[in-house]
């Protein structure tokens, strides 16, 4: 739980790559949906854009490189907010 202490609040509030980070590592962690900023609206915005970049191997302007996640991460991190979700 001190994670998540820790995590949260950058998860919230942070709309970069440490926001994305933090959303990552809470939906991996198995955080409860209604933790996540609007009900996982955005987190699930991020992962699906962050998986798509990963695809195409691009990044996101002056956000993350094009190598900076694995497809095989960002496909993870979206499995785990739909079971999230669900």
């Amino acid at each position: 739980d001190s994670v998540l202490e820790v995590v949260k609040p950058i998860m919230i509030n942070d709309i970069g790559i440490q926001g994305l980070k933090a959303t990552m590592i809470c939906a991996f962690l198995e955080v409860p949906w209604s933790t996540f900023p609007n009900y996982g609206v955005v987190a699930a915005g991020y992962v699906a854009e962050l998986m798509g970049n990963t695809f195409e191997r691009k990044g996101k302007t002056k956000v993350y490189a094009g190598n900076a996640f694995s497809l095989k991460t960002a496909v993870k991190a979206y499995g785990d907010l739909a079971r999230a979700a669900a």
